[in-house]
């Protein structure tokens, strides 16, 4: 897919320029349109490229690198995806004399215009709504269900199509530490990954500590997965809830294997469940302000940076 974005951004501007310069008739505004209609065309391989799940690109980089490269490689989608078609239809109004819409018209008579156009408005309304996603209340399911109008943009694959399917894969695996001792720190959906690293570890006999932050318990996801695993292998389990007033943790003693106490992962409580944290890798995901946070008690703790191993749920 690489070759692919370099072959064609190669092949198409030396086709292009070769035109320009051979051609009649190709004025500036011509020129403009076309170039930025490349420049799309090789920013789309590479989005399909950033978006490929490539075990060699995603072992390099990281799931959530590449994600947060895709989501800003689409940003600058949005200029060049409004001037290609604004470009071409100027210069056939510069060069037929007739009005915007009139020059639009006709433009849609011409091959693959129609499709091109209704490709364009789905492309157009992925990229807005991915810009302003962020900073809005929708949630996940909204984006996925937007993004899926994306194979109505670009491909006419039939069904009976023979596909490869893959995966996972990715840098934040069980694989990455080497310490017989672990403490693996989870926060709301971050327990998804979290969760099978935990099992991987404890499975290849190594002493396992999970600390998971939720809102209330009502909100504990993979709750009976978690402490089922805790049942059968011994891994301790501490869930700390932000909203809900629980007794804390006994300021001394034993603490048994699974607790449930109320307030947020501070570092002395982490100093309090796992006294030899610095001792131990750290596996961490969740929210980049709280992980940003934890990142920082973690070193207070004596954790080395590079003992400490991350992933965020977030483009930004």
């Amino acid at each position: 897919m690489l070759w692919l974005v370099l072959i064609h951004g190669l092949v198409s501007t030396a086709g292009w320029v070769n035109g320009a310069l051979a051609g009649p008739g190709v004025t500036p505004v011509l020129a403009a349109g076309q170039i930025t209609g490349l420049f799309l065309a090789s920013c789309g391989l590479l989005q399909l490229l950033l978006a490929s799940r490539a075990p060699w690109l995603e072992h390099a980089y990281g799931l959530d690198g590449l994600t947060r490269l895709h989501h800003r490689v689409g940003q600058a989608f949005l200029v060049p995806l409004i001037a290609h078609p604004l470009l071409v239809t100027w210069n056939f109004m510069q060069w037929s004399g007739e009005s915007v819409f009139a020059a639009y018209a006709a433009l849609l008579a011409m091959d693959g215009v129609v499709s091109a156009s209704i490709a364009l408005c789905l492309l157009l309304g992925i990229l807005v709504y991915s810009v302003i996603q962020p900073w809005t209340s929708w949630n996940y399911q909204w984006w996925y269900a937007v993004h899926l109008a994306m194979y109505a943009a670009v491909r006419a694959v039939p069904p009976g199509t023979r596909v490869v399917l893959e995966g996972p894969y990715g840098i934040f695996t069980s694989a990455r530490g080497t310490s017989p001792r672990v403490l693996c720190l989870a926060f709301g959906i971050g327990i998804t990954p979290i969760r099978t690293i935990a099992e991987d570890l404890v499975n290849e006999g190594r002493d396992v500590v999970l600390v998971y932050g939720s809102v209330r318990s009502d909100e504990i996801a993979l709750r009976h997965e978690v402490e089922g695993l805790s049942s059968r292998s011994g891994m301790q389990v501490h869930h700390v809830l932000s909203e809900e007033h629980l007794p804390p943790l006994p300021p001394s003693g034993h603490l048994p294997r699974v607790t449930v106490s109320g307030g947020f992962v501070t570092r002395d409580y982490l100093r309090r469940v796992v006294p030899d944290v610095a001792e131990r890798d750290v596996f961490l995901c969740g929210p980049p302000v709280v992980m940003r946070m934890l990142r920082k008690d973690l070193a207070a703790l004596g954790v080395p940076a590079g003992r400490i191993f991350a992933e965020q749920f977030s483009l930004q």
